[in-house]
């Protein structure tokens, strides 16, 4: 930081002592009164990732972002612009695997969501969570893992709060990894505590449609609203189809839909990193290092269990802690 000062200085005293032309003198003035009469009458949003960021060595290309209203406008009629995603019309729908990350001792969420998926017809696979309550897998943390959110692992026990966020991180990384190694195109992931909403169609169907509504660039396509959403409105952009919106940020992992550029975009970004996978991945979006967007209305919402967290209370004995 002292570096970038004693520069800034450098150049500031430079430039006082150059005489500058009227005419250049003028100019800059208008330059620097279009950017005030800009800034007061179309606030820009700044985006910078949270601030468990990458190393200084790894910042990303667009670390940071300053955009103004019309430039997201712009960016919004581009993208709706874009051919639509389309299924591929061989193979039955859905071609894709449909996975839910559960603890294996989450008797009462794999009940519910047995309940709601099974009576729908989706095939789906449980993915066994990584119990954040055990000793965790060190080649993984290792891997997934760097900065602080490696270093807090240590000297915390098992079932700590910060054990059971990388578990959560971890469980997440293996369904990428397992999608990748059988070659699928997309995946659609939930967690175990989620409610579908579909009263008045097939959910599948539903989700077909609104997908196929989607730019065909997408690279991650939340089915929920996170927090900064429910939050903020505001944080909802464009339409770039029906029922389909950017957005200027989102986050948690309860229902999603990624590619497999998505994949190993995130995974790639997760080695050096500290992150965790929420905010790595609302970052890659909002950033605009991947193509992201979010289903408005969602098409899934928290289930009443999601109150009931199993990251954020300690481990009880004989229950689903």
């Amino acid at each position: 930081m002292a570096a970038i000062t004693t520069r800034f200085r450098l150049w500031a005293s430079k430039l006082r002592q150059r005489r500058l032309p009227l005419g250049a003198k003028l100019a800059l003035g208008a330059a620097a009164l279009f950017l005030l009469v800009l800034v007061a009458t179309q606030p820009p949003r700044i985006v910078f990732p949270t601030w468990r960021g990458y190393p200084s060595s790894h910042f990303r290309k667009h670390w940071g972002r300053i955009v103004f209203p019309f430039q997201d406008a712009a960016e919004t009629r581009r993208k709706a612009a874009l051919p639509k995603f389309r299924f591929p019309e061989g193979p039955p729908f859905p071609a894709f695997p449909v996975h839910v990350i559960s603890l294996t001792n989450a008797t009462q969420r794999r009940e519910l969501v047995q309940q709601q998926l099974e009576e729908r017809g989706i095939a789906f696979r449980f993915f066994d969570a990584v119990d954040g309550t055990q000793a965790l897998p060190d080649e993984e943390v290792r891997w997934h893992s760097s900065g602080a959110k490696r270093s807090g692992i240590y000297g915390s026990p098992p079932g700590s709060f910060h054990r059971r966020h990388i578990a959560d991180d971890l469980s997440h990384f293996r369904v990428m990894h397992l999608v990748l190694a059988e070659g699928h195109d997309m995946a659609l992931v939930f967690e175990d505590d989620f409610q579908l909403l579909d009263e008045d169609e097939d959910f599948m169907q539903l989700l077909k449609r609104v997908m196929e509504q989607l730019p065909e660039d997408w690279e991650i396509f939340w089915l929920n609203h996170g927090k900064p959403i429910k939050q903020d409105p505001s944080k909802l952009l464009g339409w770039v189809g029906r029922g389909v919106r950017r957005f200027a940020e989102n986050s948690g992992m309860l229902s999603y839909a990624y590619r497999r550029s998505f994949a190993l975009r995130a995974l790639n970004d997760a080695q050096i990193g500290d992150k965790d996978i929420d905010d790595l991945l609302n970052d890659l979006g909002a950033l605009g290092e991947v193509a992201a967007y979010v289903a408005d209305p969602p098409l899934v919402r928290p289930h009443k269990l999601h109150n009931i967290s199993q990251i954020e209370v300690p481990p009880v004995e004989g229950g689903e802690g």
